[in-house]
């Protein structure tokens, strides 16, 4: 077979190839959603209530912020396999919204039209309230405000007190905006130094599609008998990847930059990334690793460093004995695997329940070219939807036989 010859078979199985695969395209001609026996459906030419009785509707959840999380729409062509991917996704989405007790999203065949495809979202709203905490301090608030995705809370304690706003896909549109205020006392005036701080945060940004989001955090802070210092104004962005693999697979790959806009010698802070995946590949074992790196003024000792409404980075610690010092540096890559356990579930009553997940962990960096390792075991107090409060507590020890216990208002990686 000559060269020529070749190049032609080449050129036929591509062509083939995109033919088959356009054919298996189908087109959406519709999205329904029932919403608590609520029934709404979405066409080309708008969403339209399907309901007879309006008037005496009490609807918890708008159609608009359960549509918010997928990607598909009316009209648009896509092949099967991709449909079906995003179908799945969108259904574990919702479900990972703390909006609803649950939700299910199938494809529906049109009769007539075998080219085309009717996709079919039903959810029963959640429990909107939410109750939390972490060390010396309570959470209390209520997400699903006005039907949307839009959460405020108020934290009240021995060192944290202040509140929060956060409202994604604000006016139906792809813009997310947010802002929250904190005090650290009055725990703080007994502290060395006999001083406290109010933190600031805003942000804003857009999602990129349903399951990626590029936002930008303003950090402010100040201190009572001090003045404003520039480095004390932060800029954060970052931009944040989720990915539903299936039910029992998913990642998330977030990368940041922090930035001091009123130092010119000292614009750049830091910039980081980490990419987390979580596999349970039967229901009582979940394996989950995490890999990360950053260059600039880094720390994996687990201290906050201000506000971000950025959490991808809140488990990206060493849980051994070493001080921040140690684990402070210009350069670090990183990595940490941990085996969970989801041996029970402890039920209050019939809506509030708690499971327990006793797990061991290994945590590895290079600082600097520094080695610091931790390994170790704990176990987590877990509150899902409807409370949405987590508990970790671990103890790990390093290679040097230095150990340390850690306690973190975090359901893990």
């Amino acid at each position: 077979m000559n060269k020529k010859t070749v190049l032609k078979v080449i050129f036929l199985i591509l062509v083939c190839g995109k033919i088959f695969s356009e054919s298996n395209k189908v087109q959406i001609s519709q999205v329904k959603i029932v919403i608590d026996d609520y029934e709404f459906s979405w066409k080309e030419d708008g969403l339209s209530d399907e309901n007879e009785n309006n008037g005496n509707r009490k609807l918890r959840l708008l159609p608009e912020t359960v549509l918010s999380f997928t990607n598909l729409k009316p009209g648009k062509s896509i092949s099967l396999k991709n449909l079906d991917r995003e179908v799945c996704e969108t259904e574990l989405r919702i479900r990972a919204s703390g909006l609803v007790y649950s939700a299910k999203a199938v494809i529906v065949p049109a009769r007539k039209n075998p080219e085309k495809r009717t996709v079919l979202i039903t959810v029963k709203s959640g429990f909107f309230p939410r109750f939390g905490g972490g060390g010396y301090y309570g959470v209390f608030g209520r997400a699903g405000l006005c039907g949307k995705r839009m959460e405020a809370l108020g934290y009240v304690g021995w060192n944290v007190n202040g509140a929060a706003w956060k409202y994604e896909k604000a006016f139906n549109t792809p813009l997310i905006l947010g802002t929250s205020l904190f005090w650290d006392g009055p725990a703080a005036f007994l502290e060395d130094g006999n001083y406290s701080t109010v933190q600031a945060l805003g942000t804003a940004g857009c999602f990129l599609g349903a399951g990626n989001r590029f936002c930008v955090d303003v950090n402010a802070d100040y201190s009572f008998g001090k003045k404003i210092e520039a480095e004390k104004f932060l800029l954060r962005p970052y931009l944040k990847c989720e990915k539903y693999f299936s039910e029992i697979m998913w990642s998330e790959f977030c990368t940041q930059v922090v930035l001091n806009p009123f130092e010119n010698e000292n614009l750049f802070k830091s910039f980081e990334t980490i990419y987390s995946v979580d596999w349970t590949p039967v229901s009582y074992l979940t394996l989950a690793v995490s890999a990360g790196g950053g260059i600039g003024n880094c720390s994996l000792s687990g201290v906050s460093k201000g506000l971000s409404s950025n959490n991808c980075f809140s488990n990206r610690v060493i849980r051994s004995g070493y001080s921040e010092k140690e684990l402070s540096g210009s350069n670090y890559l990183y990595s940490a695997f941990e085996t969970k356990w989801n041996v029970t579930t402890v039920s209050f009553t019939s809506v509030f329940k708690m499971g327990l997940q006793p797990f061991a962990f290994f945590d590895m960096a290079m600082i600097e070219g520094k080695m610091r390792e931790a390994v170790g075991g704990g176990i987590r107090l877990l509150f899902d939807n409807p409370v949405f409060a987590y508990f970790t507590f671990c103890y790990g020890i390093n290679f040097k036989g230095n150990g340390k216990f850690s306690f973190a208002a975090t359901k893990g990686f």
